[in-house]
C-alpha cells in the first residue's frame, strides 16, 4: 500500500463531482479509504442468517469463518515478525500459501453471493446504504483533491448537497503545516502568541470551508442540533468543530451546532445499526488508569483523581465498575478489562507511532498496550470509550485516509461512541475536562452512549468559559477532545 496512490479516492470523488455525480463521488470515497480497516472487518463478518438457510450454506459459512481466522492470524504474525531473520525460500513459501488462501476465500465469497439476499456480500456499499449514516443528523464529507476541494452534505431523506469550495489543496496543506507547528509541544512561544496563531487558522477555515457549509445547513438542520464531520485527506488534520470568527458579536460553529466526527460513512452506519436499544441489564464499566508506566514517561499526578471522580458520578445500581489503578494496570489486566466491559475509560500516556501506526499504544505498568493488541479483542458489542491520553485521534499525515489511530481502531473494531484527543494534552487539563464531562454525561438514571457527543460539547464550552477568562488554559487545549461515532 505504500506504493498505492494515496490521493486516488479523493481524485476519483472530485472527478465524479465535476461530472455532477454526487452519489458516485461518495461511493468512490468509501471504496478507496480505510482499506486496512475494511479488510480486517471482512474477517469479522457474521453470517448467522445464511448458515441457518440450508446445509450447503452452513458449510460455506463454516469454511468462510475458518479461512478468515487463518488469514487474520497470518496477517498479524507477519506484521509482528519484522525483526526476525528472513530465509528467502521460507518467505516465498509463506507468500504462496497466503495467496492460495486468499484465492479460496474469494471463491467462497463468490458462492455466498449466489444465495438470495447476499448478492452484495462484502462488496463496496451503494449510496442508498451510505445515506443511512445521516439518519441522526447531516454528515458533511470534506474532499481535498489536487483537482478541486469540495464539501458534500449527506442527508437521510433528501438528495446530497454539493458545496464547491474556492480553496486549493496547496492552500490547505500550507494551513495544515501552520496548525501542526503551532499545537506541537515543541513550539516555543508565549500562550498569547499560540492562541493568536490558533485563532488565525480557525478563522481561515471558517471563512473558506465551514461557513459555506453552515449557510447550506441552515435550511436542513436546526440550530443546536447535531452534525457529523467526515474529513478526508488534509482535512483530517484540523479541529473543524472549533472554527469561527472569534470576534465580538460574531459566530463560531460551536455556538450553532454540536459537532461529532466519523472516519467513514460506513463506520457510522455500522455504529448506528449495532447500537443497543432498551437493554435493562447492568452496564459493565471499566476505569483503567496508569500514572507511572514502564519506561521514560513522566508521572501523571491527576490520573487517580480522575478515576475517583468518575466512580463518584457513575449512576448506581445501573453500573458495575471495574477499577484498575496504576498498581493493577498491566497490559494483560487492561486487555482483559477492555474485553470484558462494554464501557471503558482509559487515563494514561498515549503514543502515536507514525512509522508503524499499528504500534501506537497506551503506556501500561509493564509496557505498551498497542493498537495491534486492541484490534485482536472482540469489541463488537461495546458501547463507549473515553481515551484520556495524548494524540489518540491523530493519524499519519502521509496516509491520512487510512485513519490508523487509537480512536479509529476502537470504532472500527466495534465501539459505537469514542472520545479521544487530537494532540498533546496536559494531565491537569484532561482531569478538568473529564470531570465536567462525566458530570454532564451521568445526569440521568442510566448511561446512554448516544449523548456522549452533546455531553462533550457542553462540558468543553463550560471549561472554556471558566478557564479562558483567567487565561489558565490555552484555547487550543479546550478543543483537543473530539467525539467520534453515534
Amino acid at each position: 500500500m505504500k506504493h498505492f496512490p494515496v490521493d486516488l479516492s479523493v481524485d476519483a470523488a472530485s472527478c465524479a463531482l465535476r461530472c455532477g455525480k454526487v452519489p458516485h463521488a461518495l461511493e468512490h470515497l468509501e471504496q478507496g479509504r480505510a482499506l486496512l480497516w475494511t479488510q480486517m472487518a471482512r474477517f469479522h463478518t457474521l453470517l448467522d442468517d445464511l448458515s441457518s438457510s440450508n446445509p450447503r450454506a452452513a458449510l460455506l459459512v463454516q469454511r468462510f469463518q475458518e479461512l478468515s481466522f487463518i488469514l487474520k492470524t497470518e496477517s498479524a504474525d507477519k506484521s509482528c515478525d519484522d525483526d526476525a531473520p528472513r530465509v528467502p525460500v521460507v518467505v516465498e513459501a509463506k507468500a504462496v500459501r497466503y495467496m492460495q488462501l486468499v484465492a479460496e476465500w474469494n471463491n467462497v465469497v463468490e458462492e455466498i453471493r449466489t444465495f438470495e439476499g447476499f448478492s452484495r456480500f462484502l462488496l463496496p456499499p451503494l449510496f442508498s446504504d451510505l445515506r443511512e449514516a445521516a439518519c441522526g443528523g447531516p454528515v458533511i464529507v470534506l474532499i481535498a483533491s489536487r483537482f478541486s476541494c469540495d464539501a458534500v452534505i449527506v442527508l437521510h431523506g433528501q438528495p446530497p448537497i454539493h458545496v464547491p469550495l474556492t480553496i486549493t489543496i496547496e492552500w490547505l496543506k500550507a494551513l495544515a503545516v501552520r496548525h501542526r507547528t503551532n499545537v506541537s509541544q515543541n513550539k516555543t512561544c508565549s500562550p498569547k502568541e499560540s492562541r493568536n496563531e490558533f485563532v488565525v487558522v480557525l478563522r481561515e477555515l471558517w471563512r473558506e470551508v465551514v461557513f459555506p457549509v453552515v449557510t447550506q445547513l441552515k435550511g436542513v438542520a436546526e440550530k443546536g442540533s447535531r452534525i457529523w464531520w467526515c474529513p478526508t485527506s488534509v482535512f483530517t488534520v484540523f479541529p473543524l468543530h472549533a472554527t469561527g470568527e472569534y470576534r465580538p458579536g460574531k459566530s463560531t460553529l460551536s455556538q450553532i451546532y454540536i459537532s461529532s466526527y466519523t472516519p467513514t460513512l460506513l463506520a457510522l452506519v455500522k455504529a448506528r445499526k449495532n447500537a443497543s436499544t432498551g437493554n435493562s441489564s447492568p452496564i459493565s464499566f471499566a476505569a483503567i488508569g496508569q500514572a507511572q508506566p514502564d519506561g521514560q514517561w513522566a508521572p501523571l499526578p491527576f490520573v487517580e483523581r480522575e478515576l475517583d471522580f468518575l466512580e463518584r458520578f457513575l449512576p448506581a445500581p445501573s453500573v458495575t465498575l471495574t477499577k484498575l489503578t496504576s498498581s493493577l494496570s498491566t497490559r494483560e489486566a487492561a486487555s482483559r478489562a477492555l474485553q470484558n466491559n462494554r464501557w471503558v475509560h482509559l487515563s494514561c500516556h498515549g503514543q502515536q507511532n507514525f512509522k508503524e501506526p499499528f504500534k501506537s499504544s497506551f503506556a501500561m505498568r509493564d509496557g505498551p498496550l498497542s493498537l495491534l493488541d486492541i484490534i485482536d479483542l472482540d469489541l463488537s458489542h461495546h458501547e463507549f470509550a473515553f481515551l484520556s491520553a495524548c494524540k489518540t485521534a491523530m493519524g499519519d499525515s502521509t496516509v491520512p485516509d487510512e485513519v490508523i489511530h487509537l480512536v479509529a481502531g476502537l470504532q472500527f473494531t466495534g465501539v459505537k461512541s469514542v472520545v479521544g484527543t487530537l494532540w498533546q494534552v496536559q494531565d491537569e487539563v484532561a482531569f478538568k475536562l473529564v470531570s465536567k464531562f462525566y458530570e454532564e454525561f451521568c445526569k440521568g438514571d442510566r448511561l446512554d452512549c448516544t449523548i456522549a457527543g452533546p455531553a462533550l460539547h457542553r462540558s468543553t464550552a463550560q471549561l472554556r468559559k471558566e478557564e479562558i477568562q483567567n487565561e489558565k488554559i490555552p484555547l487550543h487545549e479546550t478543543f483537543m477532545f473530539i467525539h467520534i461515532g453515534i
